[in-house]
């Protein structure tokens, strides 16, 4: 009888360690970025969001370029939208980092996408990790 109970105990623990491990492991650092990068445009703040950026190739090297993009005007014209989350890529699990932790290999993803849905209509937002802060490299409009 004993046995029994320390093997359904047992069990039980598994299947919650199971689960655990296979929790999707949420970007909250890099998603705020994304999330104060919107407000920031929404709110005006066009050099605060840009700060935000790389200010690389694919979001202007400059202000000026930046703040003439066509996607900038997009997220400005749908500011009282919804934005809505649609995925994150790549999929990642708590388990998934926790063995590239054990394997001394980097835990983060060089490049975090982002897609979401303004209006119905899909924008993704590319992050990477420069100097320790997430910096958004590309984002856009793109099809559904």
């Amino acid at each position: 009888m004993r046995k029994s109970k320390y093997l359904i105990l047992a069990i039980v623990i598994l299947c919650c360690l199971f689960a655990f491990f296979k929790t999707p492991y949420k970007q909250t650092n890099a998603q705020k970025v994304v999330q104060q990068y919107v407000q920031f445009i929404q709110d005006g703040e066009i050099i605060d969001a840009y700060e935000l950026t790389d200010k690389g190739e694919s979001v202007g090297k400059t202000l000026d370029v930046f703040a003439n993009s066509n996607d900038l005007k997009f997220l400005i014209k749908n500011k009282q939208s919804k934005i809505v989350l649609n995925y994150i890529l790549p999929d990642q699990t708590i388990g998934n980092r926790l063995i590239r932790a054990l394997k001394m290999r980097p835990v983060e993803s060089k490049i975090i996408v982002f897609d979401y849905s303004i209006s119905g209509i899909p924008i993704s937002f590319s992050l990477k990790q420069i100097e320790h802060e997430w910096k958004i490299v590309k984002y856009g409009v793109h099809a559904g």
